[in-house]
């Protein structure tokens, strides 16, 4: 699968060429954010400036300087199965000035299931196209005007609180833990499918204009609460894994 072509662009809009054609049909096609819980979704966003970091979306309030205990079904990424069992001291100067964003950010690795008609199933297959790969690979996470509240040094505040640091020195065999470094507040968050094309969520294939439909049950928790609350919610927090280092008597980045 994904040997045939995509295509994007006003082409489609005027009839050009064969898989632009005035005959294709619209249709509506339905993204859904799955994962291991079934209704939360295993989005993972990759941050660059620090290594070892990501970000991670859930419902669960996090705050910075939580202390994680990974699942360790799932040591790649945090769940909601994840337990907090440590929260650092924090004072305001332990956390950097509060930074204004705008989310638009692709995402690298989640668990979609895309559902079509029939008909669209059976041209992606002669097109030897495969949707869910290119909606998995195009899609990105947007959140106009969110706000980040992180800390200016995890590290060094985890390695001053000597209770944290036995937690995570005292740590049991296949046990591992990861740190809060932020967490980001906003509103009206989505998903969008990122390529340029003749309309918003949209992808041409020969035959049809397909309308991407983006329905995830977390990203609608979280706009709800944040409409009724009226102010802005977390959203996601960013976290990395953390282990003592024997060599240097000290909590560091576990990069494994």
């Amino acid at each position: 699968m994904g040997k045939g072509r995509w295509r994007y662009g006003i082409c489609a809009l005027l009839g050009m060429g064969e898989l632009c054609s005035c005959r294709s049909e619209d249709r509506v096609v339905t993204v859904t954010c799955v994962g291991p819980t079934g209704d939360s979704p295993a989005v993972v966003l990759g941050i660059g400036g620090v290594k070892g970091l990501r970000a991670v979306l859930s419902e669960t309030p996090l705050s910075p300087g939580t202390i994680l205990e990974l699942d360790p079904a799932m040591p790649e990424a945090l769940h909601e199965s994840s337990a907090g069992v440590y929260q650092l001291r924090t004072s305001e100067r332990d956390f950097a000035p509060v930074k204004t964003e705008a989310w638009v950010q692709s995402v690298v690795r989640a668990d979609f299931e895309v559902q079509s008609d029939d008909d669209v199933q059976a041209a992606l297959r002669a097109q030897q196209l495969d949707l869910r790969q290119e909606v998995t690979q195009n899609t990105m996470l947007v959140s106009m005007g969110s706000t980040r509240r992180e800390l200016q040094d995890p590290l060094g505040l985890l390695n001053t609180d000597k209770n944290a640091v036995h937690i995570i020195e005292t740590e049991r065999t296949g046990k591992r833990f990861s740190l809060v470094y932020a967490t980001s507040y906003g509103k009206d968050i989505s998903l969008a499918y990122s390529r340029y094309s003749l309309a918003a969520n949209t992808v041409a294939i020969p035959g049809f204009y397909l309308h991407l439909h983006y329905t995830c049950s977390l990203l609608d928790k979280l706009n709800s609460r944040a409409q009724s609350s009226r102010s802005d919610v977390p959203f996601m927090f960013f976290y990395a894994a953390v282990k003592f280092d024997r060599s240097k008597g000290s909590v560091t980045v576990d990069e494994n």
